[in-house]
């Protein structure tokens, strides 16, 4: 046997170790891009004739969204309901629309940065007055009615009523209906962040979009 041989192979081993741990499951990269919009800039959706039959509920508390089961609303998959109910915390508020009696899309916002759904993504609004929106959820018997649009824009406006100047949301680059969605409520990129994971730990990196002066 080849002394040398077996140094070559070791290394070969090793080299072959090293390329499985740069690959799933073991690094795993996710994208997650930014957008913003003042609260009170105008909205720019027509409501369709079919939003006259929708009814806006805003919840503050998972109690209210139990009631609301209670009562007889069809949250369309019991999945919706746990999501709903998992995402309370102090402060969020949803917008639900509900179509006789069935759950048309929800909102989820909240004014604390802090919130799980948005960690490491947003640095603190420097006046303190911003606001976060998502995650958001339609029903896909409603889609193509730019309902999800539209409740972006009224999260806004009341958001601006009760005095916050900036409103945050993002999504994931794999998700073109939900940019369409945030950038017909009048969103603009501004930022994307990548998250890199390796086993347990994780490393974040941000990159401003461009703007015209660039």
């Amino acid at each position: 046997m080849n002394a040398a041989a077996s140094p070559r192979r070791r290394l070969a081993r090793i080299a072959s170790a090293g390329r499985l741990l740069l690959h799933e499951p073991w690094l795993q990269k996710s994208g997650f891009v930014l957008f913003r919009r003042p609260c009170a800039q105008p909205g720019t959706i027509t409501p369709l004739p079919a939003y006259a039959q929708y009814e806006l509920e805003i919840a503050e508390s998972a109690g209210q969204v139990e009631t609301w089961r209670n009562d007889g609303r069809d949250f369309v998959d019991g999945r919706v309901y746990v999501d709903i109910r998992q995402n309370f915390a102090p402060g969020v508020r949803f917008y639900c629309w509900f179509h006789a009696g069935t759950l048309v899309h929800w909102s989820r916002m909240t004014t604390d940065v802090r919130d799980a759904n948005f960690k490491n993504l947003f640095a603190p609004d420097a006046e303190g007055r911003g606001v976060y929106l998502g995650p958001c959820y339609t029903n896909p018997a409603y889609r193509g009615q730019h309902i999800y649009g539209f409740t972006l824009e009224k999260i806004c406006e009341d958001s601006a009523a009760a005095g916050a100047t900036e409103a945050y949301i993002y999504t994931r680059p794999e998700n073109p209906k939900s940019f369409s969605g945030i950038t017909r409520a009048g969103f603009e990129h501004f930022a994307t962040v990548t998250q890199r994971r390796f086993l347990i730990w994780s490393s974040w990196s941000r990159t401003d979009a461009p703007t015209d002066n660039t």
